[in-house]
């Protein structure tokens, strides 16, 4: 368990060098060299890894245990296949610094063959009280295969597109975990241009409950079959969204296209994937 992560299965094999441990790891979920240094005030951990999957929080994390980010150590890491949870990232570099209040975010840059992902942000303590933290992500996602970058990403490949860009600026109570969209405050804006929506059953992919167009009509009982059956070619997807108390909110999202022009108002409750628009 290391910084309220679990991995299994590790097989480490520990040597001491002339100013850090140099940590080989091999593990389903982790390949490569860790480098800790003995003086973690004054040099990070560097992380040089062929793989590293994370996803599974530790006991007691999800029940309300805290990592206090303050002990944590600084951190300059380059990944070659970086994943949280559902999102493969690609190729990461990630460098993490100590702040008084916890660790910033100085930068985090992925890159994959359909998108690239840049950005930074926080993990902090509020007001010297360990029980009250709150992470920080603002990042800007620039893909040129829709499709892909939503399949890498745990989407489903609900809609094809030629290029999309997706900015976001969130914070959530607590540390980095991969649910944090269901706790997140925060503004998500999004530009999806020249693809399809294609044809998706109710609740088929968590992608349905932001983006999938192609289910409305069933849920406003209306018959539009002629346009959506074999889906919708579009020229244009474009929105924000506003995060809070586990829902999405957005009064702009638009799509354009040349059989249909459609305009979203509403809340998709993010957890249950219920509607109100």
């Amino acid at each position: 368990s290391v910084a309220g992560q679990v991995l299994h299965n590790v097989q480490a094999t520990v040597r001491r060098g002339a100013d850090s441990w140099q940590v080989s790891v091999n593990s389903p979920n982790a390949v490569g060299d860790i480098m800790i240094p003995f003086d973690t005030a004054a040099r990070p951990m560097r992380l040089d890894m062929k793989k590293l999957w994370l996803g599974e929080e530790a006991p007691g994390q999800a029940a309300g245990g805290r990592t206090d980010p303050r002990n944590l150590m600084a951190i300059d890491a380059r990944i070659a296949d970086a994943a949280l949870g559902d999102w493969h990232l690609g190729q990461l570099e990630l460098v993490v610094a100590h702040a008084p209040d916890g660790l910033v975010v100085q930068r985090l840059a992925a890159h994959a063959p359909s998108f690239t992902l840049d950005g930074g942000g926080g993990w902090r303590v509020q007001d010297d009280d360990p029980a009250r933290q709150e992470t920080r992500l603002a990042v800007t996602l620039e893909s040129s295969d829709v499709a892909a970058t939503l399949t890498q990403l745990g989407f489903g490949a609900d809609i094809s597109g030629k290029s999309a860009r997706v900015t976001a600026d969130l914070a959530w109570p607590g540390g980095p975990a991969s649910d944090f969209l269901r706790r997140a405050t925060g503004h998500i804006g999004v530009e999806v241009k020249s693809g399809q929506v294609s044809e998706v059953e109710p609740g088929s992919g968590r992608l349905v409950g932001l983006l999938s167009v192609s289910a409305l009509p069933r849920r406003l009982a209306l018959d539009f079959h002629d346009v959506f059956d074999k889906g919708l070619s579009y020229d244009t997807i474009k929105g924000d969204f506003r995060l809070g108390g586990g829902s999405a909110y957005t009064c702009n999202l638009g799509v354009s296209s040349p059989a249909v022009e459609i305009a979203i108002i509403g809340r998709t409750a993010l957890a249950e994937r219920s509607y109100d628009q």
